[in-house]
């Protein structure tokens, strides 16, 4: 998952930015490699600066109204227009009040953009970050609670009754 690498100087790797975007993504583990194999290219050795954590809780903020950014990148596409990078900056600053650092559009275009045409599609992103956006917990989860009281009940139910186990 996350590994503890730094910087050294107080940043993550682009690799651990990807993994956190991509923790709770229900996608395949190699969907997954494919997108960290992308970032794992384009940032190695002196290519990578790292993340700050001012441009983490930045995204971060941006992330917070992934739906009113889901409804812009929408009318981006039922109008004929690309979503750019200049264009995800855009909304950014619209929809969060946020600047993004160019290093960060830069590495989520690295993550996102499946094809290399320097353009996302809804698919390629939002998709994705509306799962993180929900932290695995749009589906519930089977914890045995319930089972549990399920047959604690039955039990206690037939202790009354005065049946054996």
């Amino acid at each position: 998952v996350v590994s503890t690498q730094s910087t050294g100087d107080n940043r993550i790797t682009e690799e651990d930015f990807a993994n956190l975007l991509l923790l709770h993504a229900t996608l395949s583990q190699q969907a997954k490699a494919k997108f960290i194999r992308r970032i794992r290219k384009a940032y190695k050795g002196e290519e990578s600066v790292g993340i700050t954590f001012e441009q983490f809780m930045t995204f971060n903020h941006f992330l917070d109204h992934l739906d009113d950014v889901e409804i812009l990148v929408s009318v981006y596409f039922a109008a004929g227009m690309k979503f750019n990078k200049a264009s995800l900056k855009k909304v950014a600053h619209v929809v969060a009040d946020v600047e993004l650092d160019p290093h960060i559009i830069d590495v989520v275009f690295t993550i996102f953009d499946d094809n290399g045409d320097e353009l996302l599609s809804s698919r390629e992103f939002i998709s994705v970050l509306k799962e993180r956006a929900h932290r695995g917990l749009e589906k519930p989860s089977d914890t045995g609670f319930v089972r549990l009281i399920t047959a604690l009940g039955a039990c206690i139910k037939s202790y009354i009754k005065g049946e054996e186990l």
